[in-house]
């Protein structure tokens, strides 16, 4: 009790000294804290020490439960079952992660692996006691059958174990290979390697190290496995499966497609479809909807053949859109509108760019029955019904630099900001506009974020956060030093990128770390179901949102980025409403580093904490604005 009061008589005088705001409350545990993890949606944060994980509860402003090394056990000797670097294959020794769309974690602690209800804290899985002979190299969530499918390797091969949660048992194994077949997974290259597993009516189908296995849900018969395939779609009609192959590397240019039996395993097309790019598949029962670069078309499922006479002209497809009972498309520098017979909606194509090899990095249509555009380097709108450009000439952009765009939908407008100046796109008027603002912005390269409210607009960098009125006039224009990058480590909530929380708002710029191909379908009962599979793995898509560099502007920039993973990374935490910057402190002593909430309603600070070094603990539950920052043994919450 009397070191709790000396706690908080200390932060009241740190108070008076920095203008700080007290911890709303404060929870000591017996060692250092070693990760935060925030599951936003939950409102819990989990808490990582040595050998012990804890679950806060915000609303609650208590720790509702605790695994320590009793509960968990000692150190595992499944550790040095084989001499490889686990780590190489996205396997941390010592982890703790929210496993997506689950009240489910997966940690590793004490060399052990662990599956946890994150709301109960029961310990539902633990690698020493219900897998005695193996160490869990991916853990892979078959969310509607309640179970996980492990990858797992022994101290000589590679198993496929199905976990069902309901019982708490693993009920079948497969072998997957010997640990020859898998030694290309143990190199740290292979970001384009995606490991997922998908229950689809009486099958699980599961993609490991670039070989797909089917299996019987059952009786965990394996049916057949191929090598070779990169991404996997089921068809709804139960009896098919789209595979798609990569065959090169990150930088590769050729991807084919093709229509297997699931029974069989047997392609049921006689020819591939190769192409550099595959954009966007669409499964209507007997046929199926395909978008890649060299071509635009529906294709029957049965044999392959062109439902369409000729495919959609064009080249280089980037973009395919559907709206109601068209097709939006981008081939090229070109944009066009096609109905679902694929007959041409417009008189002529719409140029978007004089590069054909710019990035289309947003495509959508507005209320209105506007398409609004916007490129790398130029953006404009287009009448939906008679593709006419609502500006003669396109405003430019500067592709070095950060572009943002927000859409205002009560009125119907967009702005977008880019290279210190601010437009807006407004479809009543006829003539291409002048910026709305022009900015002295001190970290414009920095910019990650866009906000509209009803009186202007708020921009976010790493260091500043601006307001600018529906005039065009700077209302407030805060500025940050931040202290020194060297050796600093922010948490991620859940892997996502500071950017990207909120929909069509923040850097207009797509991040390859979010590139996928996906496939959707309307079932019976007019449900609409989409099945997705990401470039790249998770932990790689960790990796890139976690690096400053995230835009990908050309190939070049891809080079730079997967050079650069870990040099650089976003300070800066955001959600609609505040910015969270770490900085150093204006007043008083100037060594202090603080993390400062900002309004971006107003640019008022309405939080600062002092912390003391470049390696501060601490994380952001973006949904309440909670902070939770570690300090040693102590978790000090600012609500």
């Amino acid at each position: 009790m009397k070191k709790n009061i000396l706690l908080v008589l200390i932060f009241f005088c740190m108070k008076d000294l920095y203008a700080q705001r007290t911890p709303s409350s404060s929870v000591a545990f017996k060692s250092s804290i070693k990760q935060l993890i925030i599951n936003s949606e939950k409102g819990i944060t989990y808490v990582k020490e040595a050998d012990k994980i804890s679950a806060y509860a915000n609303d609650l402003n208590k720790v509702i439960w605790e695994l320590d090394k009793e509960s968990i056990g000692a150190n595992s000797v499944l550790t040095k079952l084989a001499e490889i670097d686990i780590t190489a294959i996205g396997k941390d020794n010592d982890q703790v992660e929210i496993i997506e769309n689950s009240n489910y974690i997966f940690a590793n602690i004490n060399g052990r692996d662990l599956v946890i209800n994150g709301l109960s804290g029961e310990l539902l899985f633990n690698s020493e006691r219900d897998l005695s002979d193996a160490i869990i190299v991916k853990q892979l969530l078959l969310p509607y059958d309640n179970a996980f499918v492990f990858l797992t390797k022994t101290k000589k091969d590679f198993k496929l174990k199905y976990f069902d949660l309901n019982t708490k048992k693993i009920t079948w194994e497969v072998s997957a290979g010997s640990e020859a077949s898998f030694s290309s997974m143990f190199s740290k290259d292979q970001v384009l390697r995606v490991d997922r597993a998908e229950s689809f009516k009486n099958n699980i189908y599961a993609l490991a190290n670039n070989r797909l296995y089917n299996i019987d849900k059952t009786t965990g018969k394996l049916l057949w496995s191929l090598e070779g395939i990169n991404k996997f779609f089921p068809c709804q009609n139960g009896t098919d499966v789209i595979i798609m192959k990569n065959e090169g590397g990150l930088m590769s240019t050729k991807q084919s497609l093709n229509i297997i039996n699931k029974d069989s395993g047997k392609p049921i097309w006689k020819d591939d479809i190769e192409t550099k790019m595959f954009i966007k598949l669409q499964d209507w029962n007997d046929k199926i909807l395909i978008a890649h670069a060299k071509g635009f078309n529906f294709y029957n499922l049965k044999d392959g053949s062109k439902v369409w006479k000729r495919d959609v002209k064009g080249s280089d497809f980037k973009q395919v859109l559907s709206l109601d009972q068209d097709f939006l498309y981008v081939a090229e520098n070109e944009m066009s509108l096609i109905d679902k017979n694929g007959k041409e909606k417009w008189k002529n194509s719409i140029e978007i760019s004089d590069n054909k090899e710019d990035l289309v990095h947003y495509l959508g249509k507005t209320k209105s029955g506007k398409v609004m555009y916007i490129t790398a380097t130029y953006g404009n709108m287009v009448d939906y019904t008679s593709g006419k450009k609502i500006w003669k000439k396109n405003i430019k952009f500067n592709e070095k630099r950060p572009l943002l765009y927000a859409y205002d939908e009560t009125k119907d407008i967009f702005l977008t900001y880019n290279d210190e100046e601010l437009y807006k796109f407004d479809p009543n008027i006829n003539d291409k506009p002048e910026p709305l603002a022009k900015i002295n912005a001190k970290s414009d390269k920095s910019m990650a974020g866009i906000e509209v409210f009803d009186w202007g607009v708020s921009l976010t960098s790493q260091s500043e956060v601006i307001g600018i009125g529906n005039d065009g006039k700077v209302l407030f224009q805060n500025e940050y030093e931040q202290p020194g990058e060297t050796g600093r480590k922010l948490l991620n909530v859940g892997g996502k990128a500071a950017s990207a929380y909120f929909g069509i708002r923040g850097s207009a710029k797509k991040s390859i770390s979010d590139a996928t191909v996906s496939c959707s379908y309307i079932d019976e009962n007019g449900l609409t179901h989409e099945s997705t599979s990401y470039l790249f793995t998770g932990d790689s898509r960790n990796r890139l949102n976690a690096s400053g560099d995230r835009d990908l502007a050309a190939a070049g920039l891809i080079s730079d980025l997967t050079k650069n993973f870990s040099k650089r990374f976003n300070a800066l935490k955001q959600n609609s409403e505040y910015a969270f910057i770490f900085a150093k402190n204006k007043s008083q002593d100037a060594n202090l580093k603080v993390l400062i909430k900002v309004s971006k309603e107003n640019g008022q600070e309405v939080d600062k904490i002092i912390v003391e070094n470049n390696k501060p603990l601490y994380d952001v539950d973006t949904t309440t604005d909670t902070i939770y920052y570690a300090k040693g043994d102590k978790l000090y919450i600012f609500k």
